[in-house]
Order: C-alpha cells, then sequence, then structure tokens
C-alpha cells in the first residue's frame, strides 16, 4: 500500500516506477550471479523502453493542425466517391 501512495503523488509516474525497477534490479544482482553481458543487454533494453516513451511523448504533445486535417478528410472522402467511378 505503501508503494502505491507513492506512485499515486509521484509527479512522472512513469520514470518513478523506471527508477524503481532500476533500483530493484541492481539490488538484487547482488544476491544473483548474473554474467556481465545479460545484465548489461538487461538495462540497455530497458533504456530503449524509455527511449521509445519519450519519443511516444513527444509525438502527443504536438498538435495535430486542425485545417490540415480537414482538408485531409475532405481529400479522403473524394477520393473514396472517385475510385468506384473511375475503376468501373
Amino acid at each position: 500500500q505503501q508503494e502505491l501512495d507513492e506512485v499515486c503523488k509521484a509527479r512522472d509516474r512513469v520514470n518513478f516506477c523506471m527508477y524503481r525497477i532500476l533500483r530493484l534490479l541492481s539490488s538484487a544482482t547482488a544476491d544473483i550471479s548474473i554474467p556481465p553481458p545479460i545484465q548489461s543487454r538487461m538495462y540497455q533494453e530497458l533504456s530503449n523502453s524509455m527511449l521509445g516513451f519519450s519519443n511516444a511523448v513527444k509525438i502527443a504533445d504536438v498538435p495535430f493542425p486542425l485545417p490540415f486535417a480537414q482538408i485531409l478528410s475532405l481529400l479522403l472522402v473524394t477520393w473514396a466517391c472517385l475510385v468506384p467511378v473511375f475503376t468501373a
């Protein structure tokens, strides 16, 4: 329950959870004998996942221009109506 409260209070939940995962993994590797290449690959994959999340946030934060979206939908409807006419 305490961990759940800490996650709910955190400003950036994803980075907070990533920090907790990395901290738990680094403390667990002291008890478990893991070969260094596997351990470095584990950290590399976690880093790649955070990079993917960061890129997704950047894409989601950039607003799509409304006039462009309206013109795009108009052209798509026009194309959908005219293609059957020209192919028949």
